[in-house]
């Protein structure tokens, strides 16, 4: 039997060659015979009792069984190539990005104590979302930076 260890090794050469870098960091071990890969920002993959598990789109389950190597990784390439949510949290990893569920909007949450009192933002597009949080970022960076006053 194919240990989760090797099983995502294998994943993680698979991935590779269709473009999807990961490093030897984005592997986990965990409680009992589990090992998590996270793939993209915002999806990660579960290894253990012989099957690959993830959430893909529509916040569906995923299963794969170990053997399924090169299928597995086709799967993960289609939910992440393109994808402008997985762009925009690699662009931003400061925030917590989602895509608003039955809609085509992006919402953006602070996700750094740095960046606690800024808004969420809601956009009706990627290019929106990207320049008011460039926007964001600029002003509590500098918010951030400034010694207190005395």
């Amino acid at each position: 039997m194919t240990t989760p260890e090797a099983a995502v090794q294998r994943l993680r050469e698979a991935l590779a060659a269709l473009g999807v870098a990961t490093t030897p960091a984005k592997v986990k071990r965990r409680r009992g015979d589990t090992v998590t890969l996270d793939v993209a920002p915002g999806l990660l993959l579960w290894c253990g009792s012989g099957s690959f598990r993830w959430v893909g789109p529509g916040n569906t389950w995923h299963v794969q069984p170990v053997e399924a190597v090169a299928q597995t990784a086709k799967l993960l390439f289609r939910h992440v190539d393109g994808d402008l949510v997985f762009e925009l949290r690699a662009r931003f990893p400061k925030w917590t990005i989602f895509r608003i569920a039955g809609t085509d909007r992006l919402c953006a949450a602070p996700a750094t104590v740095a960046l606690s009192a800024a808004p969420a933002v809601n956009a009706a597009s990627a290019e929106e979302l990207s320049t008011r949080l460039q926007e964001i970022e600029s002003v509590h960076g500098r918010e951030a930076r400034e010694d207190p006053p005395p």
